[in-house]
């Protein structure tokens, strides 16, 4: 039985996460042209919109206060 996992499928250009899928590793997929995808990692809570830094290391986007009226 093979075992499921989360990964964050981002874009090369620039590292943002738009997609999030549970995939084996091993199964052949193809996210898409200027697309990859990396394992979630451990105790990490990054997601689509997070931005990839490194391998390993996501920064999770900036809070924007509405001001209100």
């Amino acid at each position: 039985m093979t075992s499921l996992k989360r990964y964050l499928v981002y874009q090369i250009t620039d590292g943002l996460c738009v997609n999030c899928i549970v995939w084996d590793g091993e199964s052949e997929y193809n996210p898409g042209d200027g697309l990859a995808v990396e394992l979630v990692p451990a105790g990490s809570f990054a997601a689509v919109g997070w931005t990839r830094i490194s391998e390993g290391e996501w920064q999770e986007p900036p809070v924007v206060e509405d001001a209100g009226e």
